[in-house]
């Protein structure tokens, strides 16, 4: 067997010219635009993922500044003539003015300061002596201290090329030495055809040992290498290993990688999205049973339920998303009566369920459980199932304003909502007396007629005034005779928050527009069951210190030691339930306020 045949495909077909580095145009260009032009600076800092070319476009660097015949492209751009035996020997890797150093075993300040020696030294068979510093980030602090000086002014014709994958780990001083250069992942589409072409290649030079494989499992292969020319390549030539004769599929990707196929994941997502917990069940015990495990399985399948959602939202986005036109339609399908918040809430879940799995003690359990409860949609989904539940509560108060459950209507046809709570019974309270309005007059409806018509006023003014009319749902209609309308409230503090003057004028209005005109408002809470004093009328009606003249406040008494402190209670209470928070719920969700405690 050859020495070729002995070589890792990701060797063998190395990018020997800037010409055949792939998707990195950004940075090729404006490398043989500085060396075309002599504006070689002295450090450069090589960032990106791994197996993007990094290592590769630093060892083309160097070849290009040492080539004795360098070639003019078009636009004025150079490449190295892969001719002179400059380049051969770089391509040998003999070539003695290119120094590279592992910085992940070489990653101590002695280390360093044997480079800062040797640097000193000219070049011996090129121009430029070049040391390319691979995975930089690895070196220690002191080690960055000590490369600082020589980094910033190096010695004549000298090239520091630095190299990592992590670029938040190389401290600031360095950085700002050097001329940076981020390498973005390589696009799958140029992934793809450069596994063609090498998979023609290697059909061409050995017809009998290297399989065909099919574009489907081309596809599978680039989108497992996540961007990563070496990955892909590794990944083909482990398949076309797997398979050394005969046509390399999917299913012997899929076996190698252990990722799950488009049909597992749209039966998976399938039964996820349309409750079928039982089918979902099924499927998982058999990929388990089949010797998968967990993580993958949640990241196939989150990555099938985002695909399923930008193609929900844009279905143009199959291109970028480099998806086959048959399964985008059959994905677009799947989805089509999936509310978008609902899917976006999905994906979210999920992928939170798969940060928590890293550090559960049964994995197969939690993840179960998860795609139960989100089969089940028995779980709030995050803000956007929050934001869905504030809409249907929403449509539930809607729907008991125009359609309640109790279609009795009243003499208007309104129609009239079940109460919220039963009255309670009608005792003696301090009465709130209103500014007599002028109105004229019309008849007297009946007692059942006048409670339908208040809920009707209850429900309108929770529509226009809703910090009131969450506070006056709790309110009964007890009784209207004489002028006198009495209404029983559950709690001190609505009857508190109804007595304020803006309240009551705002209730005086509603409630006279639904049951005609009346002199005095009774408002009766819990305490007013207790100690009830003796009426004293306003011009003949309404007890003392719960009566409002037409001319002024409220009649004053002296209050008791007890009064006063019950006063600033309900001053403390009304101070926190105003709070915009407070209030916001309230008038969103109804309810009432049963206690208040300090923090």
């Amino acid at each position: 067997m050859s020495q070729i045949a002995k070589q890792n495909l990701y060797r063998k077909y190395r990018p020997q010219s800037f010409s055949e580095l792939l998707g990195q145009d950004h940075i090729t260009r404006t490398l043989q635009a500085a060396v075309s032009s002599s504006r070689i600076n002295h450090a450069y800092l090589f960032s990106g993922p791994r197996g993007t070319g990094k290592t590769s476009a630093a060892r083309l660097l160097a070849k290009i500044l040492n080539c004795r015949q360098p070639v003019t492209l078009g636009k004025g751009l150079v490449d190295a003539c892969r001719d002179c035996d400059v380049c051969r020997r770089i391509e040998d890797l003999t070539f003695m003015d290119i120094i590279e150093i592992d910085a992940a075993s070489n990653n101590s300040v002695e280390d360093i300061r044997q480079m800062r020696e040797k640097v000193k030294f000219m070049p011996v068979e090129g121009q430029y002596k070049v040391y390319i510093i691979d995975e930089v980030h690895m070196l220690s602090g002191s080690a960055f201290n000590a490369f600082l000086k020589t980094l910033e002014e190096p010695p004549p014709r000298v090239v520091f090329i630095l190299a990592t994958t992590e670029q938040q780990k190389v401290p600031a001083t360095i950085v700002s030495r050097c001329q940076c250069f981020d390498f973005h992942p390589i696009p799958q589409k140029v992934l793809i055809a450069r596994l063609a072409d090498v998979v023609a290649r290697e059909r061409t030079e050995r017809p009998d040992q290297f399989p065909e494989v099919k574009p489907e499992a081309l596809h599978l292969i680039a989108e497992c290498a996540q961007g990563g020319f070496r990955d892909a390549l590794g990944l083909l030539d482990q398949v076309t290993s797997f398979q050394s004769d005969g046509v390399a599929t999917v299913e012997h990707v899929l076996a190698i990688t252990r990722r799950l196929g488009y049909p597992v994941l749209r039966g998976l997502a399938g039964s996820l999205l349309t409750r079928d917990t039982q089918g979902l069940l099924r499927q998982l015990n058999d990929l388990f049973y089949g010797g998968y495990d967990v993580g993958p399985i949640g990241r196939d399948l989150l990555e099938y339920l985002r695909k399923c959602l930008l193609l929900k939202l844009d279905p143009a986005s199959a291109g970028f998303l480099e998806v086959v036109p048959e399964q985008a339609r059959e994905m677009l399908d799947q989805v089509a009566t999936i509310p978008l918040e609902y899917l976006v809430g999905v994906v979210l879940r999920l992928e939170r369920s798969l940060t928590g799995l890293r550090h559960s003690v049964a994995p197969r359990i939690l993840f179960e459980v998860e795609l139960v409860r989100i089969a089940l949609r028995e779980i709030s989904l995050g803000q956007e199932g929050l934001e869905r539940r504030l809409d249907q509560v929403e449509a539930r108060l809607k729907s008991s304003v125009g359609t309640p459950i109790r279609m009795a209507t009243t003499e208007a046809g309104r129609p009239t909502p079940l109460p919220l709570r039963p009255p309670p019974a009608s005792e003696s309270r301090p009465p709130i007396t209103t500014t007599p309005t002028a109105a004229p007059s019309r008849d007297r409806p009946s007692e059942g007629s006048l409670a339908d018509r208040f809920q009707a006023s209850k429900a309108r003014l929770a529509k226009t005034a809703k910090v009131l009319g969450a506070v006056f749902q709790t309110a009964t209609f007890e009784s209207l005779k004489d002028g006198v309308l009495t209404i029983a409230l559950e709690n001190d503090f609505a009857v508190i928050k109804c007595r304020e003057p803006k309240s009551l004028e705002t209730l005086k209005a509603h409630l006279e527009a639904d049951l005609g005109p009346f002199q005095t408002l009774r408002l009766l809470g819990p305490s007013d069951r207790q100690g009830a004093s003796a009426a004293v009328p306003l011009a003949g009606s309404g007890p003392v210190g719960s009566e409002v003249r037409a001319g002024g406040g409220p009649a004053t008494t002296r209050p008791s030691h007890a009064e006063e402190i019950a006063k600033i209670d309900r001053a403390a209470r009304q101070a926190v339930i105003d709070k915009p928070p407070v209030a916001d719920a309230l008038s969103v969700f109804g309810g009432e306020i049963i206690q208040v405690e300090k923090p």
